[in-house]
Parts: C-alpha cells; sequence; structure tokens
C-alpha cells in the first residue's frame, strides 16, 4: 500500500510505518488485504498519503458488520438454548414428555389394572364401610333419577 504514494510525505517515515503495522496488526489477514489492494483498497480511493485513522476506518468498514453478525450469531444461539430450556425445564425432549403424559393418563383411566390396593371391589366397600350382606343388597344398582330426593336429616 505504501509503495502507491510518493516518498517523504510522512513526517517520520519509522514511526509512520510501525503505526500503520500497528494497526493492520488488529484485523484478520483478509481484511488487510482488502484495505490495502492497490486496485479496490485505500490506494484506489485516497490520493495522498492516508492517515493512520482513514486506514483504521477502511478496516473498521469491513471489521463491524462482521462483528456484529458475529454477536447477532451469538445472541440467536444463547436465545434459542434458553427457548429450548424453557419448553423443556425438567431435561425431557418433547417426545419424552408425550409418552409420560399419555402413559399416566392409562394408568388414571385404568387404576383397576395399575393398582390394586385402591380398587374398589364390593367387599372392599362393604368391609370399610362395616356392612352386612343384607344391607349391601338394599342399596340400588341403579342412578338416581329425578323422582330421588335427598334426605334430609331430622330436626334435633
Amino acid at each position: 500500500m505504501l509503495g502507491c504514494y510518493r516518498t517523504g510525505e510522512a513526517n517520520d517515515p519509522e514511526i509512520y510505518l510501525a503505526a500503520v503495522v500497528a494497526v493492520l496488526s488488529d484485523y484478520p489477514l483478509d481484511i488487510v488485504t482488502a484495505v490495502t489492494r492497490p486496485s479496490t483498497g485505500i490506494p484506489a480511493k485516497l490520493k495522498w498519503l492516508p492517515t493512520i485513522a482513514e486506514i483504521k476506518t477502511a478496516c473498521e468498514d469491513i471489521a463491524g458488520p462482521r462483528r456484529c453478525m458475529a454477536e447477532w450469531e451469538t445472541r440467536s444461539r444463547a436465545q434459542l438454548a434458553e427457548r429450548a430450556q424453557q419448553e423443556a425445564p425438567d431435561g425431557k425432549t418433547e417426545h419424552d414428555r408425550i409418552v409420560t403424559g399419555f402413559d399416566e393418563l392409562l394408568a388414571h383411566l385404568r387404576r383397576d389394572q395399575t393398582k390394586p390396593i385402591e380398587q374398589f371391589t364390593p367387599e372392599a366397600v362393604k368391609a370399610k364401610l362395616g356392612l352386612t350382606d343384607a344391607q349391601w343388597n338394599a342399596i340400588p344398582d341403579a342412578l338416581p333419577d329425578s323422582t330421588w330426593q335427598k334426605v334430609t336429616p331430622p330436626c334435633a
């Protein structure tokens, strides 16, 4: 890049060259190549020897959008990971949660097959309530209809 300009324009060429190298060393090689290319970089845009600020600005014009894209990508990945954690806080996948839900529903619907201790058989009810066979047989099997009336306790 510096070979494209007249000599003697820098006040102190050694310090200028060191500053240019220091600025360009902060950027990847492809950005340095793009900025220093005679056909499309700084030499094609400026008639005079560029200042250090102009070189840095040219590098940032390329690096800035790349940095923004990388930050956006990082934030997006973090947001997607957070969303996935909120959707499955227990660490289970959606398939696992659906299978577990169906198993629980099946256990609820087939309670007599899953937990024999909780079965309400006539013998278990008679034993729990202390009913005799005669009392048990006196209970009607049909569901109450509109002719049934609620029994009110007698006034004490």
